[in-house]
């Protein structure tokens, strides 16, 4: 789908708090405009258009081939679509494609998660899970510091409440491989966690394995997840083992199965890299270390690919 930012807009915004909203959005824009030099334009990205503020809706783009998908926030909900479900109202995305104006985005959603959160009376700190936006993304919180530094410059009077959307900081918790279910009935997650434990979830109810192996010779003992009386769910690996984002650096859990695969596809990448013969058995030990290139001074041994002429040297 390309690099996107979500969000659910969980409530509607009264006259009075949509006018400090676009005040505030306002604020963020023009910094974004006139100080970081950002080239922003209306929703249709078009030249000589500038962001739009009205009753209804908040909306601007970049500037066209910095353009892609229109930012919109609205005051009230829009009404369900037919394929959505009650709690999916005001569910709405955001392809950015990392463009320029990126950044502004990810500086209004930052702003509209935290301060649109409700205080505790009695302590005046925030509620957390009472904000108007969730937000999640495809980015990680790393991605939204620029955005973050942004609203904070531009909002100076929210120095010390505007921080990142607590679900980006919440999912930063978890690492590969990453676990699916391949039935989402009941809706339950399972997670590899950063503190090398594993995790089973369902609402506020959990299971915490010890180890990232003791979660993974679990789930490779079981097809059905079945955790505090939960109905069973079949479970599959995701991108794991048939996709590795990085097979040279692969770390999370590890069983026979996964490194086999591994030791698979690091010989057949080898053997492209690599013109001269691999070994036709690689050791446990050092399996996941390519066969060094023998170099000899004559010309038929200069067919080594490009590609490998730093890893042999």
């Amino acid at each position: 789908m390309g690099y996107t930012h979500y969000w659910t807009q969980k409530r509607d915004f009264t006259k009075t708090q949509w006018t400090e909203i676009t005040a505030d959005i306002k604020a963020i824009l023009a910094h974004a405009q006139h100080v970081e030099g950002i080239v922003l334009a209306g929703a249709g990205g078009e030249g000589k258009t500038s962001p739009q503020f009205d009753a209804d809706a908040i909306m601007f783009n970049g500037l066209g081939d910095d353009s892609h998908e229109t930012f919109v926030v609205h005051r009230k909900r829009p009404p369900l679509e037919e394929w959505q479900t009650p709690d999916r109202r005001g569910w709405d995305f955001c392809k950015t494609a990392r463009k320029p104006y990126d950044r502004a985005v990810v500086a209004c959603l930052c702003y509209l998660a935290t301060v649109t959160r409700k205080e505790d009376p009695t302590t005046h700190e925030p509620i957390i899970g009472s904000e108007a936006f969730s937000v999640s993304s495809d980015g990680d919180t790393a991605d939204f510091l620029a955005g973050l530094d942004m609203a904070r410059v531009a909002l100076p009077q929210y120095g010390n409440v505007l921080d990142l959307p607590l679900t980006l900081m919440e999912n930063d918790r978890w690492c590969a491989p990453w676990i699916y279910l391949r039935s989402n009935k009941p809706k339950h997650e399972v997670h590899f966690c950063i503190d090398g434990h594993g995790y089973v979830l369902k609402g506020k109810q959990s299971y915490r394995f010890e180890t990232h192996e003791a979660l993974a010779r679990w789930l490779e003992s079981t097809k059905a997840a079945r955790m505090h009386g939960w109905k069973a769910a079949d479970t599959g690996w995701g991108t794991y083992p048939s996709h590795e984002p990085d097979i040279w650096n692969a770390s999370g859990s590890f069983d026979n199965v996964r490194t086999s695969a591994l030791r698979r596809r690091k010989r057949s990448r080898s053997q492209r890299c690599f013109r001269c013969p691999l070994p036709t058995r690689i050791s446990r030990r050092h399996s996941f270390a390519p066969a060094r290139c023998r170099r000899t001074a004559d010309a038929s041994s200069a067919t080594a690919s490009p590609s490998c002429s730093t890893a042999c040297r």
